[in-house]
Parts: structure tokens; C-alpha cells; sequence
């Protein structure tokens, strides 16, 4: 699913590039050849057997870095869309890859002006969750300020234990499966839980599942959200 929110006229001077980042174009355009060079690379490596999949020394590279940029995020995402047009917000992906392909082919890779909201959910059911949180780590690591994580009931260790992320992990990374299972569990617990768009009118919420009226968002955003790697009840 993808929904476009539109937003307030933006004021094109809000987006003009300040002369100190006068290189950012071509700053840009690496960043996008990289996107694109790992985008071909997974792709291909989802389809391949065990000896052609993304070795793990570039998976755990590309997990400590997403790890510490989102050990800097609040537990809101807070967006403020009133310089912007749209923002994509994309729901469950469950390994689908071919899914995360289409949408950036079709809609245009994260950018300053193109940003996306992911909304949980990453993984499980599908063959490809692996490919498809590595995707969505190198996004949030070449583009922070555009890509926004959700963290859904799936990002919790136990129930990627028994919808298939945990299977997929052992199958395609033998040697270094509990090592890489920690480190995805604790990229899991880092998450942030939800965001909030702002668009000088009006405020929305977007967060995996919903929550009862009875839960003040106040105390969501004072949690240590990282303390809660498991979940008390498993909903798949």
C-alpha cells in the first residue's frame, strides 16, 4: 500500500541547497550509484543459492552503522511536512522485496524532496527479508533525514522465530547466524515506534497497528524503547 499526502505549497526558497553545501549534487548522485549498485546487488542475491548471497561482513557494516544512527532517534519520528509536497508511506512489506523494487522504481529513491515513511513489518512470510531490512538500513544510512522506520509487531526477535525471519537467517548465514541475530535484534529494539506528520495545520499520527485511546503518547515518547526487545503477547 502507498498513500500521498499532500501537503501546504511549499515555498521553493525552503528548498534551495545553501552555498555551503555546494558539492551536495554530486554528493547526491554517489549516494543514489550506491542505492542503486546494493539495489542490483540484492536483487540479484535473493535469486542466487547460498555461496552468491550479500556477504556478512557487509551486512554487519550495514547494520552497525543503521544502528547508530537510530540509537539517535527519539521514539517519534517527528516529519515536518510543511516545505514538502508528498510523503510516501509504505505498509507491510513482509519480504517482499520485488515489492520494495517496485515501489522506489515507481515512486523514486528517498531524497531531501521524496521522502518515505515505512510503516513496520519488515520482515517475515516472505523468502527476501533479509534483503529487504538491509535495503531499508542502507536507505535510512544514505538518507536519514528522508526515511522514517516504523517499528511493526514483526520486529520482535520472538516473532521473527516463528513467522520465518529467523529460518531465512540460519538458512543463508550458517556460520554467523546467532552473531547476525543479535545484531537484528537489537536493530529491532531501536526502532523507532511511530511518527508524526506536521503540516503547519494539522498534526497526523502513523503507527504499526494503532494504539487504544487509553495510552498517552507523552509516556510512548519518555519510554526506553530498546528495554523492549520481546513483546509480552505475539499477534502475527
Amino acid at each position: 500500500m502507498i498513500t500521498r499526502l499532500p501537503t501546504l505549497s511549499a515555498d521553493k526558497s525552503a528548498l534551495k541547497i545553501q552555498s555551503a553545501f555546494r558539492n551536495h549534487q554530486a554528493r547526491l548522485k554517489l549516494k543514489n550509484q550506491a542505492v542503486w549498485q546494493l539495489h542490483e546487488k540484492l536483487e540479484y542475491s535473493s535469486e542466487q543459492t547460498q555461496a552468491k548471497i550479500l556477504h556478512e561482513k557487509y551486512v554487519c557494516h550495514i547494520l552497525h552503522e543503521a544502528r547508530a544512527i537510530l540509537k539517535t532517534l527519539p521514539n517519534n519520528n517527528r516529519i515536518d511536512l510543511s516545505i514538502l509536497h508528498h510523503i510516501y508511506i509504505i505498509g507491510d512489506l513482509h519480504g517482499q522485496l520485488a515489492d520494495l523494487l517496485h515501489i522506489f522504481n515507481a515512486n523514486g529513491l528517498p531524497a531531501i524532496d521524496n521522502p518515505y515513511i515505512f510503516n513496520g513489518d519488515f520482515v517475515d512470510r516472505g523468502r527476501n527479508s533479509v534483503e529487504v531490512i538491509l535495503l531499508l538500513m542502507v536507505a535510512l544510512i544514505l538518507y536519514p533525514s528522508s526515511v522514517f522506520l516504523n517499528r511493526g509487531n514483526h520486529e520482535d526477535i520472538m516473532v521473527a522465530a516463528q513467522y520465518g525471519f529467523q529460518d531465512e537467517v540460519n538458512r543463508k548465514y550458517r556460520t554467523c547466524k546467532i552473531p547476525l541475530l543479535d545484531l537484528f535484534k537489537d536493530i529491532f529494539s531501536w526502532l523507532p515506534l511511530y511518527s508524526s506528520l506536521h503540516t503547519g495545520k494539522s498534526k497526523l499520527i502513523i503507527m504499526h497497528g494503532g494504539i487504544s485511546d487509553y495510552i498517552d503518547l507523552e509516556k510512548i515518547k519518555s519510554l526506553q524503547r530498546n528495554r523492549f526487545q520481546q513483546s509480552l503477547s505475539i499477534y502475527p
